[in-house]
């Protein structure tokens, strides 16, 4: 008895010069300082040749709008991309909340969990939950 809506505003950002290529995996510990510069070197590429975070960040302000205005209560399930989940949260959540959060990488098949009041603000209950995963062996 579930609907799924798909909202054309809940797509993946897009990469420009890396679109369709292996994902640009975040640098984590014990990466050298060049690996890190490379790493950011490709994300402004990405940006300057495909789409800027602020358009994603205004799309994903859009799609909660649109979510929200039509379901003001209840359970909802939002099934995204890590950059457009990340951008949702930065929308959802106070500021202060959200930069200690930062910087957020979403895994793949993670869950993440808020708690939206009806005013608005948001808690985080999960994030990048990959609990349900370690049956599969899917461990990065």
């Amino acid at each position: 008895g579930v609907e799924a809506i798909m909202l054309d505003d809940l797509r993946e950002m897009n990469f420009g010069r890396y679109e369709g290529e292996a994902y640009i995996e975040p640098p984590e510990g014990g990466l050298t300082f060049v690996m890190k510069i490379i790493f950011l070197v490709k994300m402004v590429i990405a940006q300057l040749t495909g789409e800027s975070l602020g358009s994603v960040k205004s799309r994903a302000r859009r799609a909660w709008q649109k979510i929200a205005d039509a379901y003001p209560e209840g359970r909802i399930l939002i099934i995204a991309h890590g950059v457009i989940l990340s951008a949702l949260l930065s929308q959802l959540l106070l500021p202060r909340e959200y930069r200690k959060l930062k910087p957020v990488y979403l895994k793949p098949c993670s869950l993440t969990e808020l708690l939206v009041q009806r005013t608005g603000a948001a808690k985080v209950v999960r994030l990048d939950d990959c609990r349900h995963l370690q049956a599969l062996d899917c461990s990065d």
